[in-house]
């Protein structure tokens, strides 16, 4: 299928092929009829991403001084590749569309196949000729609605969400600032709600088509003795910002016509630097409106404000309160998107309401044309391994596939990750030959011997079972499971191989960074047990994120402490015995209960170690310490940027140009020929419950034994 999307680095617009997006639970399968361009948005982002890198940088200050904090931690070079890795991604553009569902995921009640929808979203109501949308972004479209009216379910949304924030009663007088499509929509809407809709734009022909839309009134420029006059010298009631402005311009004309104690609503994009002076005398009240309300831009909001918004503004056309069609200025087909963008840029052309029409045809199924290529097949004869990934977060594209890329003897046949426009540019930056949305493709390819899983954590344990089934190496990010069930099956699974286990690495790269290898290395002989303390300033994670979903991510402990426990089990070269986890109590705050933890871990050899993890910290300080007392020795790792090691009173420092936290080392031994080592798979299981252990101790509040796994004996 092609969309349209946006290099946020370089600013050019492209139309790409890519994979039809996989068909996931709680969403639906959508081929395009009719997407609405949204003209401000889609200009704003198209004339930011066309800025020099000094342009983006002043635009987002607060973007660069978490960059340079970020610097001071793990050095200038790492964080200046994880930046431009940033900006060159892909950016589908569009939020707006409509059209026929081709599919429907498990969990969806309200839609079926064949339905005709209204969809929104950022990320999902794209300019697409097939989308993925979640079902709470979606609205069945009423008789009487064509599909031109419905592709602008999202900027009907926008207004409406506006309209609302404003609290709007009959007899209102409203005055819209900008007359644009959302502002001409906004009048419209004023009007239904029983309220005068007074508009100003500084184009006449806006003016006049606001005036045939029914607004009471409608003016060219400012408008302060014109409001004055209509209402007794008072002022608006409400004045709803819809207009898009690089100064503070509109701002100033709404807080200049607004009544005593009015309500300001922003819903355009303006600047706001306000004159405190005017907000004083009149006491008054600003509220900036989000798109559709919560959940409208593609963040995972749990309730259904954005669905109800849609479906509201669908009626509204559907009853003739709204007219869609005057508004439509422009309709250009889909293969002419990159056409009507260079009409939008230029200014030449005056565009309100612009429509892309999609070619009937196309994919008709969930399955059809969900893999391309991308890349001419590579020679196999160096190859020692081929490999397939499944998976391409921020952790993939940041950091795990520019070390894969650099792997030599490897293959990268193909990568898989559910967003078709996210796939076909991992495999177009990193070298694979195919792109696809579903991981089968993966699995099923006889030529793929090595698997690399690098999902969220609920798919971790599912995806190692059916790669040992297909009897396929296994390289799987942390955590190996989320639950002891899982870890059971893995352990048995392998188990049931008869010797004949595939090799099953888990991401558990701290171990394999070079300042650990020289601490293990002066530890060499050793004849009594360590003592490690490990500090971790992990960083505040909002409640709502995926990670402390238990079904999903499985909470912080699971999910990234098991990384500690690994570390030192290997510096103990010893596997935990027993946890003890204590935790802040959450109270209802803004943390989880396994935000802020201390783990107490006992090792078989006796050795012993502390964690301490905490989401309360400053992100100025560094966030891993790592000290281990053995004897008159002491070791400390900051940063995995530096170790320290005092000795008999003397103290030596190597201190590195930028972080090496293992991740090329652990590629190099996972591509490594040969058998996998037994006692390591072992060591993955047994750190693995420990940490689901150390979960179990924090609600129970005693210490719990680590009891060894049927796994593969060493």
């Amino acid at each position: 299928m092609r969309q349209v999307v946006q290099s946020y680095r370089k600013g050019d617009l492209k139309m790409v092929t890519v994979p039809v997006p996989r068909l996931k639970a709680g969403g639906v399968l959508v081929r395009t009829k009719v997407s609405a361009v949204s003209i401000g948005t889609e200009r704003l982002m198209i004339e930011t991403a066309r800025k020099s890198l000094l342009g983006k940088a002043m635009a987002r200050p607060d973007l660069v001084r978490r960059a340079l904090e970020k610097a001071g931690k793990e050095g200038f070079l790492s964080v200046w590749r994880e930046a431009m890795n940033r900006l060159d991604e892909p950016v589908p553009l569009g939020y707006s569309s409509c059209g026929e569902v081709i599919g429907v995921g498990e969990g969806v009640s309200h839609l079926s196949a064949g339905d005709r929808v209204a969809c929104m979203g950022a990320g999902f109501a794209g300019h697409g000729e097939v989308v993925w949308v979640p079902e709470r972004l979606c609205a069945k479209i009423p008789e009487g609605v064509d599909w031109d009216e419905a592709a602008f379910g999202m900027v009907g949304g926008i207004a409406l969400h506006g309209v609302n924030n404003a609290r709007i009663v009959p007899g209102d007088r409203v005055a819209v600032i900008g007359l644009g499509l959302l502002g001409l929509l906004t009048v419209q809407m004023v009007k239904a709600r029983g309220a005068q809709a007074i508009g100003v734009d500084v184009d006449p022909a806006k003016v006049a088509l606001a005036k045939g839309l029914g607004a009471h009134h409608a003016f060219l420029n400012s408008i302060q003795e014109e409001v004055e006059n209509l209402t007794r010298g008072r002022g608006a009631d409400r004045v709803i910002v819809t207009a898009s402005s690089n100064d503070t311009g509109p701002m100033d004309l709404a807080a200049q016509i607004a009544r005593a104690r009015g309500r300001i609503v922003l819903v355009g994009v303006c600047a706001l630097t306000l004159d405190r002076k005017a907000f004083w005398e009149k006491e008054l009240e600003l509220t900036v409106s989000k798109a559709a309300g919560p959940g409208s831009l593609g963040e995972n909001a749990g309730e259904n404000g954005a669905r109800q918004l849609l479906e509201e503004y669908l009626m509204l056309v559907a009853s003739k309160e709204i007219q869609m069609k005057p508004l439509i200025t422009h309709r250009f087909r889909f293969d002419e998107a990159l056409k009507a963008y260079a009409g939008l840029i230029s200014g030449r052309d005056r565009y309100i309401g612009v429509v892309f029409e999609y070619a009937d045809g196309g994919s008709t199924g969930c399955d059809r044309d969900s893999t391309v290529q991308v890349t001419p097949m590579s020679s196999s004869a160096r190859a020692v391994r081929t490999v397939g990934v499944i998976g391409g977060g921020p952790f993939a594209k940041n950091v795990l596939l520019p070390q894969l890329k650099l792997a030599k003897g490897v293959r990268l046949k193909t990568i898989a990750t559910t967003n078709g426009v996210g796939s076909q540019h991992l495999a177009k930056k990193f070298g694979f030959e195919y792109a696809t949305s579903r991981h089968e493709e993966v699995m099923d390819d006889p030529e793929i011997d090595s698997v690399m899983i690098l999902t969220r954590h609920h798919q971790h344990a599912p995806l190692v079972l059916e790669a040992l089934e297909k009897k396929r190496n296994i390289y799987v990010e942390k955590p190996l499971a989320i639950c002891e069930e899982e870890l059971l099956a893995i352990a048995e699974k392998m188990s049931g191989l008869n010797g004949k286990a595939p090799r099953l690495a888990v991401g558990f790269n701290r171990s394999a960074s070079p300042l650990v290898a020289r601490a293990k290395a002066s530890l060499k002989g050793r004849t009594s047990p360590l003592v490690m303390t490990y500090r971790i300033n992990a960083g505040f994670i909002p409640l709502e994120h995926w990670v402390h979903d238990p079904a999903e991510g499985g909470g912080r402990v699971i999910g990234e402490v098991c990384h500690y426990l690994e570390l030192m089990a290997h510096l103990a070269d010893s596997d935990p015995v027993s946890v003890y986890a204590k935790g802040v109590p959450a109270r209802g705050g803004k943390y989880s209960s396994d935000d802020n933890v201390v783990i107490t871990v006992a090792f078989g050899d006796g050795s012993l170690g502390t964690i301490l993890y905490t989401a309360q910290g400053s992100k100025a300080f560094s966030r891993e310490r790592l000290e281990i007392f053995c004897g008159d020795c002491v070791a400390a790792i900051e940063d995995f940027r530096s170790l320290t090691w005092v000795q008999g009173g003397r103290r030596r420092q190597t201190r590195l140009m930028a972080q090496e936290l293992g991740f090329r080392e652990e590629l190099e031994q996972f591509f490594k020929p040969g058998r996998a080592c037994a006692r390591d798979l072992n060591r993955a299981l047994r750190v693995s419950l420990a940490s689901i252990r150390a979960r179990e101790s924090l609600e129970a509040g005693v210490p719990l034994d680590v009891e060894p796994l049927c796994g593969v004996e060493p």
